[in-house]
């Protein structure tokens, strides 16, 4: 009895398939629907190393200790240098890789947070070898068209070029040690010549032809509003091959015993972010 029931409920599955002209889907189409989550899987997993890779590039490129010199406080300096682009980007590759792992034909198995965490670990190990291979400033720079998330380096050059602040950067063209004058070639492809009366021996250095260089310093309304250099650094992002960038240059010994300081650098005095700078200057 049990048999013939069986049998008749395989023949009304069959009649309605025939009837409806249901027809087998081939075994290929489940492993080419299979192989394809995985691979956007992976690809959310690539999208996301070259995420990392650009954030992690941001967090050393930041100018976090020159931030008492470019922000008023560092509350100001943190949402200046946030990157909010890449860090979405890396949540929605995150998001992306879940929703395809858990379309696979096993990964209703995987837990949310394994798969969220493994994505994660995953696009930072990714990021951390482009970063090494030194591309990262590379992926950054790709945002570059995008007016809202401009790239870390184009970020700290409009930074270091607000004359209002006391701050300077550019490309060495020339400098005059007999006139005491300098020659920069600034981002914007103008040319602005500083006077280097007030700088010492370790400042002038970096003044070398081409050299990319910040300049602190204050504009001399006595002097036809010349901008007067009170401190040089040299500009060397962290590519990731590259060396580190050097510290901070050494305060000669002469120069906590150098009497005329308040007499003779009365332009460099009242600039607080040089005053800031010295700070620092100071704990290294």
């Amino acid at each position: 009895m049990e048999q013939e029931n069986k049998n008749t409920i395989a023949q009304e599955v069959i009649k309605k398939l025939e009837e409806g002209q249901v027809k087998p889907i081939a075994r290929w189409h489940f492993v080419l629907r299979n192989s394809t989550f995985w691979a956007l899987w992976g690809l959310s997993v690539v999208l996301g190393s070259c995420a990392s890779a650009a954030t992690i590039f941001v967090f050393f490129n930041a100018g976090w200790q020159y931030q008492s010199v470019t922000h008023d406080n560092f509350f100001k300096f943190l949402l200046d240098t946030l990157p909010l682009f890449w860090l979405v980007a890396i949540g929605l590759m995150v998001f992306f890789g879940y929703y395809n792992i858990r379309h696979t034909n096993r990964g209703y198995r995987f837990s949310v947070y394994l798969v969220m965490v493994s994505s994660v670990v995953a696009s930072f190990i990714g990021g951390t070898i482009l970063y090494t291979l030194g591309i990262a400033g590379d992926i950054d720079n790709i945002k570059r068209p995008l007016p809202f998330a401009p790239p870390i380096i184009s970020l700290e050059e409009n930074r270091w070029n607000n004359t209002n602040r006391g701050l300077v950067s550019g490309f060495v063209k020339s400098f005059d040690r007999e006139a005491k004058t300098l020659t920069l070639v600034l981002i914007s492809g103008e040319e602005k010549t500083l006077s280097t009366i007030e700088l010492q021996d370790n400042d002038l250095s970096y003044l070398n032809q081409n050299s990319h260089v910040r300049i602190i310093g204050g504009v001399d309304e006595g002097n036809k509003g010349i901008f007067v250099a009170c401190a040089v650094l040299p500009w060397e992002p962290q590519l990731g091959r590259q060396k580190p960038a050097p510290r901070m240059p050494e305060l000669p010994p002469e120069f906590g015993e150098r009497k005329e300081l308040d007499e003779r650098i009365s332009i460099c005095k009242d600039v607080r972010p040089y005053q800031n700078y010295r700070r620092v200057l100071i704990r290294h």
